[in-house]
């Protein structure tokens, strides 16, 4: 259930519990058809991966505090009547999905649900992943987006999904075929590199690991032998500083066997629900807010009945606007009575064109209409080709041995050339 991970986080956050099963069973048939298809999921945790539970348990903490933070600074630019950007709600997002955690129960009703519909549900007592390599036969298809499942020596193909329901298809032995390596060394690669049981030695990743694997001897098929190979290395011994022994990867890879632990005590002390509620209702706040600015922006366009109504300032216009009209008498004149007539401003009038006396400097130039010059009948006119332009002969430079051109270089002036002759010359 590990390939469709990201499917189960968004529904059992944005969604009711039976709601989310829908999603997840919506996007399972798409993978797989329930007739010959097995799901697996996992169990209790167990002490070899205790390590990769702590990392992940620090990797939720640590996106609590920043969501935390995040969110008072969400709720105090709502309380300013500040502007919320669409990062605000990316930012907070992104940390909320790291503090997701599947708990237990709606795992449980997921598999009800699941069996219900005709599905074949496995429950792991601890990791799926050794459960499916127990399980798996020759010919078999395993659909899992880990790559540590092609360690195990029982499988043979994995195909690892991808964007548009498509499959990336990983065949053992083609992969081998590729590698020029068996099966015993395959398995000792991951082994010794990154895994979710054991980290690598540091600065020998995993190319550095196939080249150091690659010249063990290909006769020897026991994969904890090679490993003591591997680690008697002299590559190897100078940078194990740390004297790592792969026990717990031997013991799950080639053994298959795994030690059950109680439940960690940061897997469900650490719950997202109180930030989520919070983040939601900081929404509906905002919400709030949006419709009072909306409301109060519409009764202030209604309280101006007669204001013209323009997306911008410099789109409204005077509705009354006076066209061609003389100025207003001075008071000095004695017609101050003079009644000033404001004709009222038409679209009609306005569409029509309009033909305006020029400008008076205008009228201090001639208009003459251009005319064409007749055609003559004798065209005496005889066209010539051009002259090529004579090439200057190119200057001599006498040639320079090697100290001489040294000693022209090592003057070398910023805009003025040195006549060093040509490559032929030197």
């Amino acid at each position: 259930m590990g390939s469709i991970f990201s499917t189960i986080q968004y529904a059992y956050t944005h969604c009711s519990r039976e709601a989310a099963h829908g999603v997840v069973h919506r996007r399972l048939k798409k993978l797989a058809n329930p007739l010959i298809s097995v799901l697996y999921f996992d169990g209790d945790p167990t002490t070899e991966k205790e390590s990769t539970h702590d990392e992940r348990a620090k990797v939720r903490r640590k996106a609590e505090e920043l969501a935390d933070k995040k969110i008072n600074e969400f709720e105090v630019r709502i309380n300013n009547g500040q502007r919320i950007r669409k990062q605000h709600f990316v930012g907070i997002q992104k940390q909320l999905s790291r503090t997701f955690q599947w708990n237990s129960e709606d795992r449980l009703s997921l598999i009800d649900y699941l069996r219900d519909h005709q599905w074949i549900v496995q429950l792991s007592p601890y990791e799926a992943d050794v459960h499916i390599a127990d399980d798996c036969a020759p010919g078999d298809i395993v659909i899992s987006g880990d790559s540590d499942l092609i360690i195990h020596p029982t499988v043979t193909t994995v195909w690892r999904p991808i964007s548009g329901s498509r499959f990336l298809e990983y065949i053992v032995d083609e992969v081998l075929a590729v590698l020029g390596i068996g099966r015993p060394q395959l398995v000792t690669l991951g082994v010794v590199s990154h895994n979710d049981y054991n980290k690598n030695i540091y600065g020998l990743g995993c190319a550095t690991n196939y080249k150091i694997i690659k010249d063990l001897p290909k006769a020897e098929t026991d994969v904890p032998k090679l490993v003591a190979a591997y680690l008697a290395d002299s590559r190897v011994v100078i940078k194990n500083t740390d004297h790592l022994d792969f026990r717990n990867s031997i013991r799950v890879f080639v053994q298959r066997l795994q030690e059950g632990v109680k439940a960690l005590p940061d897997l469900d002390a650490h719950s997202d629900n109180r930030l989520r509620t919070r983040f939601e209702e900081a929404k509906k706040k905002y919400q709030e807010r949006k419709k009072s600015e909306v409301a109060a922006t519409l009764a202030k366009k209604r309280a101006l009945v007669d204001h013209p109504r323009r997306h911008k300032r410099s789109q409204q216009y005077n509705r009354y606007r006076t066209i061609d009209q003389l100025p207003l008498t001075d008071v000095k004149q004695g017609n101050v009575t003079a009644i000033r007539t404001r004709p009222r401003y038409s679209p009609k009038r306005r569409s029509k064109s309009k033909k305006h006396a020029p400008p008076k400097a205008m009228t201090l130039y001639k208009w003459k209409v251009w005319k064409k010059k007749p055609e003559t009948p004798d065209d005496t006119s005889t066209t010539t080709d051009a002259k090529i332009k004579e090439l200057k002969p190119r200057k001599y430079v006498p040639p320079k041995n090697k100290l001489e051109l040294l000693r022209s270089l090592s003057r070398e002036h910023p805009i003025v050339s040195l006549d060093v002759g040509t490559l032929r010359a030197n």
